[in-house]
């Protein structure tokens, strides 16, 4: 209103000058223009939605929402979903018991998309403050689903079994031990009887190194050279175990 009056006033004071003239009048109302100190809206209210981006606590907005200095946080109770003009995109909302975080598609056939965490580099800790590895908890973890490790992904243990050999064997298990490490879970001898007075090994039930593979088997000093060993081999994934203090013992 102060500026209608100003300009009122200057017309009383140099109409004659003006007679000629064509005179422009401006108003910003009902839209705030100008600097204040506190804005409220009791309806819907759009920011920049023809272009521009928005700061909070930064007059140079660098994206569409731009948060400088202090923490975003949200309350309330939003929960369900959205419409289909929605379109897709990340989701932060507060249900009013628990935060939710994911990346949804609200258009069309609704569906679920990637959430990638530091994709670029550094960790992401879970109730650690100074993450040392790519996914660091400080707690326990329940998993419902498959545990899948390496590249390509695959289930970190794997359990074999072999029969059917005599004598002293060592079954070739088909995996290598660049990506797993594999030990006897269990033998089963079904005949045979030690021989007290013979030299070399007792028994020796082990699994060794071959030239890719794991090799799982062995033998036992007996009368009869030809007993049938069967054995159940383990493979674990490397990524899983600590082998510096493995050594072939044969």
């Amino acid at each position: 209103m102060r500026r209608i009056y100003l300009v009122a006033l200057v017309l009383g004071f140099s109409a004659r000058d003006l007679s000629t003239e064509t005179l422009t009048l401006t108003t910003y109302y009902p839209a705030p223009y100008g600097v204040y100190t506190q804005l409220r809206s009791t309806r819907d209210s759009y920011l920049a939605y023809q272009g521009g981006n928005v700061g909070i606590g930064t007059n140079t907005p660098l994206t569409r929402l731009h948060v400088s200095g202090q923490s975003l946080w949200l309350t309330g109770g939003d929960s369900g979903g959205l419409s289909g003009a929605a379109g897709s995109g990340l989701r932060l909302y507060h249900d009013g018991s628990r935060g939710m975080m994911f990346a949804y598609d609200y258009s069309g056939l609704t569906s679920p998309h990637n959430l990638i965490l530091q994709s670029p580099g550094g960790n992401v800790g879970i109730g650690e403050l100074s993450p040392m590895y790519k996914l660091d908890v400080k707690g326990g973890i329940r998993m419902q689903g498959d545990l899948m490790v390496g590249t390509p992904p695959r289930k970190p243990m794997a359990v074999l079994t072999f029969r059917g050999s005599n004598g002293l064997v060592y079954y070739n298990t088909g995996v290598p031990y660049g990506t797993h490490f594999c030990f006897i879970g269990g033998f089963a001898l079904p005949d045979g009887d030690i021989e007290e007075n013979g030299t070399g090994y007792i028994a020796r039930i082990l699994c060794k190194k071959g030239a890719t593979n794991w090799l799982c088997g062995g033998d036992f000093r007996s009368h009869n050279n030809n007993e049938e060993m069967r054995i159940n081999v383990v493979c674990v994934r490397n990524e899983l175990i600590d082998q510096s203090g493995w050594s072939n013992i044969e």
